[in-house]
């Protein structure tokens, strides 16, 4: 690793190296190596693949006064090296596919939408992984990594698609915690989305838990009224106070909505 004098310390465990910096000075860090994530106070900075050519990413403005902490997440494997090697990757997909190998197939293809992202190439990430969940409908834990990597680069529709895949499927298997936390994190990246908040409230309801199922209906109301869906709001204010008849402010609301029809 070679840096400015930005850089005090690096120390590497479980194949992520990371780096400390003693001041805030704006500047850039150079790094020659195999495929690399950079993330800066745990917000990520970039991808690079390149062997042959220094990574150079520009830290100004992302550092804050005092320390800070740089981290490489690090892929040592041979054929994560070189940004051509994707293609040869696509193809090794196909070729684990053929024999029967879909996990691995699955592997190598997560690998090449992670690159895709991390290059900015977002709907060839995107056309990729709409092949595979054609392919796995089913698979929990493949709509997973595929929510966290649209999720982690900032991609809050595409991973508030999978997380709502990922709950259906966890509904579908009874497994109501899952269903929950992925409903959550669908509303998370897509504050305000009416669909997973009408669901949540469902779910909780169904597992007789009216405290968070009016939560997930006060905030189900106020986005439908920001959508000026205010019959629609009615609807579910209504809803809430079945649940909790003395919620005075519930009550409120609900009259000043009747008074704009």
């Amino acid at each position: 690793v070679r840096g400015t004098s930005l850089l005090r310390s690096a120390t590497a465990a479980r194949g992520t190296l990371h780096l400390r910096a003693d001041n805030a000075q704006p500047g850039f860090i150079e790094v020659f190596g195999p495929a690399k994530q950079l993330r800066v106070n745990g917000a990520a900075v970039g991808m690079r693949n390149s062997l042959g050519t220094p990574h150079i990413y520009d830290l100004t403005g992302m550092l804050k006064t005092g320390k800070n902490t740089l981290t490489l997440c690090v892929d040592n494997r041979i054929k994560a090296i070189d940004p051509g090697m994707l293609r040869v990757r696509e193809q090794l997909a196909d070729i684990y596919l053929k024999a029967g190998n879909r996990s691995k197939a699955n592997e190598e293809l997560l690998f090449v939408i992670s690159a895709k992202l991390g290059q900015e190439a977002i709907e060839e990430a995107r056309d990729i992984a709409d092949t595979l969940t054609r392919r796995d409908l089913q698979d929990l834990a493949l709509h997973e990594q595929l929510a966290r990597l649209f999720d982690e680069h900032g991609l809050s529709e595409a991973a508030g698609r999978y997380y709502m895949t990922c709950a259906g499927i966890a509904s579908a298997t009874g497994d109501a915690d899952s269903q929950l936390k992925h409903l959550r994190a669908a509303i998370r990246v897509r504050p305000g989305w009416v669909e997973p908040l009408a669901e949540l409230a469902e779910a909780c309801r169904t597992l007789q838990r009216p405290e968070e199922a009016v939560e997930a209906l006060q905030q189900m109301a106020e986005a439908l009224v920001s959508q000026k869906q205010t019959v629609e709001a009615i609807r579910v204010l209504r809803q809430l106070i079945n649940l909790r008849p003395r919620d005075l402010q519930a009550r409120h609301r609900l009259v000043d909505l009747y008074s704009r029809i």
